[in-house]
Formats: structure tokens, sequence, C-alpha cells
């Protein structure tokens, strides 16, 4: 038994001398810039004074023991009001989707429709219209419209899909 103890003994003798050594050697090799920023002129060591970090860690501990002994109905109540507000977003956000898509849908429509009137629409050269007639429908000709069908078939491929 004694024995055991000599050789711990003797063991800590050899590494706190294998860590000097490591020391020097490193104060050698390192540049004095990076000495002058590492070294400490003064540590104090104040065992009764809390350090910070065990200061947040109890505190943290005694805020979760807080909760669990006060009651899980608070935490449970605080849950509920989350979910439901949660639920209440993605409501709102499911309206704005139903939205966003109808508007897609319309905006396809009008494409398809000024694809149509794009493709109806005769090539005319500017310089040979008139101003006066350029553009103007003559009622008496015709009553509807040229471009009604276009429009009806659109909306009925709309009411279709």
């Amino acid at each position: 038994v004694g024995d055991i103890e000599a050789v711990r003994a003797h063991a800590a003798l050899r590494q706190i001398r294998m860590q000097i050594k490591l020391l020097v050697e490193l104060e050698t090799v390192l540049p004095v810039w990076f000495l002058k920023r590492v070294h400490v002129v003064r540590s104090c060591h104040f065992p009764d004074k809390e350090s910070y970090l065990r200061r947040m860690l109890r505190q943290a501990m005694n805020a979760a023991e807080e909760i669990q002994g006060k009651g899980k109905t608070e935490a449970a109540i605080r849950l509920a009001e989350m979910k439901q507000n949660v639920r209440e977003v993605k409501e709102w956000l499911n309206s704005i989707e139903q939205d966003l898509e109808q508007q897609l849908v319309m905006m396809k429509t009008f494409a398809a429709c000024v694809k149509r009137i794009q493709k109806m629409a005769p090539q005319h050269d500017v310089e040979k219209e008139e101003p006066t007639t350029a553009g103007v429908l003559n009622e008496k000709e015709n009553d509807k419209h040229p471009l009604d069908p276009v429009v009806e078939e659109s909306v009925t491929e709309q009411a279709v899909k």
C-alpha cells in the first residue's frame, strides 16, 4: 500500500516536471508579441466568491426547478397558447396562399388573352395608317367587340379548371 502512494507521488512530480519543460520550450519557440498577449502578471483566486459562470448555472438550475415545482399547469397553459398562435398563423398563411394561387390563375388567363389578341391583331404599318381611324371601331358594322370571343373562351377555360 505504501508503495502505491510513493508511485503516485513520483508520477505527479514527473507530470509537473514535464509541464515545466513544455512551457520553457514554448517560450523559446513562440514570438514575443504572442507571449506578451498571453502572459498573466497577476492571478487572484477567491475561493469564497462564486464565479459568474457558476452563478449563471445555479440561476438556470433554480429556474428549471421552479418551472417543474410550480406546476406543469402554467407551462401547459403557455404551451396551449403557443399552439393556438401557431394554428392561427398557419390559417392566415393558408389564406394568403389561396389568394396568391387565385391571382396566379388570373394572371395566366390574362397572359393567354394577351397572346390571343396579339395573334388576332393584324400587323399594320404605322406609317400607312391614318391617325383619325387608327384603333377606332365602327359600331355600325359590328355591335360586338371583336375580342369578346377570346375573353369568353378564357373565362370558360378558367371555370373548367
